[in-house]
């Protein structure tokens, strides 16, 4: 795991939360076309859109200077990486981990069955525990 990226990711969600961001686990960015995703994390915080996990990391500062970008639809792009497995890769965690904290993966991580239900205080409270633990899932299923 890269504990530093860990952390900036918490600080990424921290201030999604702080400014109270669009968020919805069930797309990239909500754009209504590939055409129309914003590619910087002000830029996407002052239209309104809102984006998943993935998709704020992937217009984040944090995100970017370690080389990523945004790609089609939002989805964060690492080096050959794309989607989940640029998360994966971003924050050193195995593909199950990366998968289920974008909502591509079971429901293990945040214990809802609707990703619609999933909110910025859930994927926090998965990326403290990922942090403190070194699994993003509740206690009585980490492994």
């Amino acid at each position: 795991m890269n504990l530093d990226n860990v952390n900036k990711a918490i600080a990424v969600m921290e201030r999604v939360k702080a400014r109270g961001d669009n968020f919805d686990l069930r797309s990239w960015q909500d754009a209504r076309s590939e055409y129309l995703v914003q590619t910087n994390e002000e830029a996407l915080h002052t239209c309104g859109t809102s984006a998943c996990f993935a998709g704020w990391l992937a217009v984040s500062p944090e995100f970017q200077a370690d080389g990523g970008e945004v790609g089609p639809g939002g989805r964060p792009l690492l080096r050959e990486y794309r989607s989940s497995r640029a998360v994966m890769a971003w924050l050193g965690i195995d593909d199950d981990m990366a998968l289920d904290l974008c909502g591509c993966g079971d429901d293990r991580v945040y214990g809802k069955t609707d990703s619609r239900s999933v909110t910025v205080y859930d994927v926090l409270a998965a990326l403290y525990r990922l942090r403190d633990t070194g699994s993003p899932y509740p206690e009585e299923l980490a492994q």
